[in-house]
């Protein structure tokens, strides 16, 4: 039986420690011949599995593993497609490599980033929508103040108030009207 690091670390084994071990599955005891190093044999996203294999009977195998150099990925693919076709030929030769199985699961990761950063921006954007609607608001509320102050310093110059209270009036009024087109010029270069 080949197991895996993981699986050798579960019964407190190094690699070289699990080899001629016997583990019990069911009722069926089996000797560890090989330790491998831990793979994703599906996804990435999860942790390892444990991971245990044993030769099993011609008419159940379901997956085989190989081992290759790099440099000879493409003739081993090729020598192994031909062995399949020869012994299985009603079945489809499904290969793929482990790096295969890595690149899914960056480009999926990819694909989930770039969703969460559409909805930073919509956030962001909902942020500052909603910030300039209370600046909105405070602004009205700071009109509606400092036109009541002004039509209360007119009504009491109208009624003989002090010159100093017309100076404000008219310094208020000018500091208005620059704020105003202020920023009416701020939206028109912006």
């Amino acid at each position: 039986m080949l197991i895996t690091d993981k699986l050798a670390g579960l019964y407190g084994w190094s690699s070289a420690a699990a080899l001629g071990k016997q583990i019990r599955i069911d009722s069926s005891r089996f000797t560890v011949v090989g330790v491998l190093k831990d793979f994703h044999p599906v996804t990435v996203f999860e942790p390892a599995p444990y991971i245990a294999m044993r030769l099993s009977r011609e008419n159940q195998y379901r997956y085989l593993l190989i081992r290759a150099r790099p440099r000879d990925l493409a003739a081993v693919h090729e020598k192994v497609r031909a062995a399949w076709k020869a012994l299985y030929p009603p079945k489809p030769f499904n290969a793929f490599y482990q790096n295969e199985v890595k690149e899914m699961a960056y480009e999926t990761t990819a694909s989930i980033a770039t969703v969460f950063s559409w909805f930073g921006l919509v956030s962001i954007l909902l942020t500052a929508t909603g910030l300039f609607a209370i600046a909105a608001l405070l602004g009205c509320l700071a009109g509606l103040a400092l036109t009541r102050l002004l039509i209360d310093m007119i009504f009491k110059i109208n009624s003989g108030v002090g010159l100093d209270s017309l100076v404000w009036a008219v310094l208020l009024l000018f500091i208005i009207a620059a704020f105003t087109s202020g920023i009416k010029v701020w939206e028109a270069i912006s």
